[in-house]
């Protein structure tokens, strides 16, 4: 076999039981009309003339390029579907109902979890709770196969667990449910879709067909029909996967073979299919309710990045407080102090966040508070900004714990701008709520306000954390342009304290900190700098 012939032909042999034929994949991209960073195989068997396999391999380092699912209330033909939301590469998604179209398997889009994996299944008259498998990506657009199970309907519902449940091949005894102390919060999950079972785990095979209930669904272990499956290699290239016939059981030597790290199964038999655009490469005419797809990242509708975001606490030195204003025992507050209460009355009393921002520009003023029944439903957020002042009233018994958007304003950068909340509320009785306000600009014309501001070292400057992700090291840096008290502290996604790796005054300067989080799970973190100039905060993500 010549060199140039060696590029396109790529020999796999495969040695488990009932798989022992060689696969010979043959590069089929110059005919497709594909981006960048997206690759096409199609795969057969000298001595199997009816026997086909394709797959499609995305390197998802090209920035514009990602992979979501998209599902339908109706059920659609996959090259129609394909077709409608723009994907380059599409097979079908999880589980459903073939009668109803009811889907049973997580279909997860930016921020919104649109189905949820099935959390119980009937078996032998007995309802089993099960943890099955999902193929996400995350947000920083690495991906990897988990074992989730829903708590609730949110993102912040989903947790991923290191095994599934323990079930043995028609197990009498269903399990207890899963508790979220046993599992790990998936908070850096963007997008993904559930199936089941997993193939292949952490470069190990893991077919876990008994663990995850299938037995008993008609998803048969040792029945040659035809295959869809997702995978990721090492090196966070996505590989898509369809075959007209193989057995289950050899699933996990075949995506191992084609250099995946994690993998898992998605429905198969008469749903198994595959389009590169709005063209079949496989498809049986079922038609089905949801898909995935690799697709450009703007589909993902993800918000733009800021060019200035700052989170100002009451606990900061640029708050003021007027009146009887006391903390509130309830959770759900931002950071390290509580959320402050002050009973409905004349308005005279206060919490006033100076803001100093950076320059004229367009800003986006949200406030966080601790929500309840008692809560004032019109708290008054006084807001003075470049045009004069605005007041606007924001109901407190909604948006618990959670980033409410007060409005859009344009600032000027001057000193005396700020936004102010009184105890002028509704109803008597009431209380209104302070906690944290977050001022975001995604202006272009600030970026260079600011540029120009480094360039003269008048800002106080926090870098994103570097390497990010990480494990289980970091480095965390920051240029302070003044003399002043530092406080350097890492919290948990919920607002609690971690470790505290500044707490002094410093010199104007660069700064460099090391993080050892060997003793924390897998997660999003945040690390807040805090100075007499101003607060930064940034996000970092633990992925052990």
């Amino acid at each position: 076999m010549t060199k140039s012939l060696f590029k396109f032909i790529v020999v796999f042999l495969l040695f488990q039981k009932g798989l022992s034929q060689t696969i010979q994949w043959t590069e089929k991209t110059s005919q497709y009309n594909l981006p960048a960073g997206i690759r096409f195989y199609e795969g057969t068997m000298s001595n199997d003339p009816v026997f086909k396999a394709w797959y499609a391999i995305a390197d998802l380092s090209n920035q514009n390029l990602a992979i979501r699912p998209y599902a339908s209330t109706t059920r659609k033909d996959l090259v129609q579907f394909s077709s409608e939301v723009g994907a380059y590469v599409t097979i079908n998604g999880g589980y459903f109902d073939m009668t109803t179209g009811a889907i049973y398997s997580s279909v997860v889009y930016p921020n919104e979890v649109k189905y949820q994996n099935v959390k119980t299944l009937t078996r032998n008259s007995q309802s089993y709770p099960v943890i099955r498998s999902f193929f996400g990506m995350n947000k920083d657009f690495t991906c990897s196969a988990e074992w989730i199970y829903h708590f609730s309907s949110e993102m912040s519902g989903i947790y991923k667990f290191n095994n599934p449940l323990a079930y043995s091949y028609n197990d009498p005894n269903p399990k207890p449910a899963p508790q979220p102390s046993d599992g790990v919060q998936y908070t850096n999950l963007l997008t993904g879709i559930g199936g089941g079972p997993m193939l292949v785990k952490n470069g190990v095979q893991r077919l876990t067909y008994n663990e995850e209930i299938f037995w008993g669904s008609g998803v048969e272990l040792n029945d040659s029909r035809p295959r869809t499956a997702v995978g990721v290699t090492a090196d966070n290239k996505v590989i898509f996967f369809v075959t007209n016939g193989l057995k289950l059981s050899d699933m996990p030597t075949v995506m191992q073979s084609l250099g995946c790290v994690n993998a898992i199964n998605l429905d198969g038999g008469g749903s198994s299919a595959m389009a590169i655009k709005n063209q079949t490469i496989y498809n049986q005419g079922r038609t089905v309710p949801a898909i995935f797809c690799i697709t450009h990242r703007d589909s993902l509708n993800l918000p733009k990045t800021p060019t200035y975001e700052n989170i100002i606490d009451t606990e900061m030195p640029q708050v003021e407080k007027q009146g009887g204003w006391f903390e509130t025992a309830n959770a759900g507050y931002y950071g390290n102090s509580k959320s402050l209460l002050n009973a409905v009355g004349d308005g005279s009393n206060y919490v006033k966040y100076n803001l100093n921002l950076p320059g004229e520009a367009e800003y986006f003023v949200y406030a966080w508070w601790v929500a309840s029944s008692n809560r004032s439903t019109a708290t008054p957020y006084i807001v003075k900004h470049k045009n004069g002042e605005t007041t606007v009233n924001m109901d407190q018994t909604k948006g618990h714990a959670s980033w409410n958007l007060v409005g859009k304003f344009t600032f000027s950068g001057s000193s005396d701008e700020y936004v102010k909340i009184t105890n002028a509320g509704s109803p008597s009785g009431a209380y209104v709520v302070a906690d944290a306000i977050k001022i975001v600009s995604y202006d272009q014309n600030l970026v260079s306000t600011e540029k120009e501001q480094k360039y003269y070292g008048k800002i106080l400057e926090l870098h994103q954390n570097y390497p990010n992700p990480f494990n289980p090291t970091t480095t965390i840096s920051y240029n302070l342009p003044s003399d002043s008290y530092v406080e350097l502290t890492i919290y948990d996604i919920y607002g609690r304290k971690i470790k505290t790796l500044v707490e002094e005054n410093q010199k104007a300067g660069k700064y460099s900190f090391k993080f050892n989080a060997n003793d924390l799970a897998s997660g999003t973190y945040v690390y807040i700098l805090k100075t007499d100039i101003k607060v930064e905060a940034r996000k970092m993500n633990l992925m052990k």
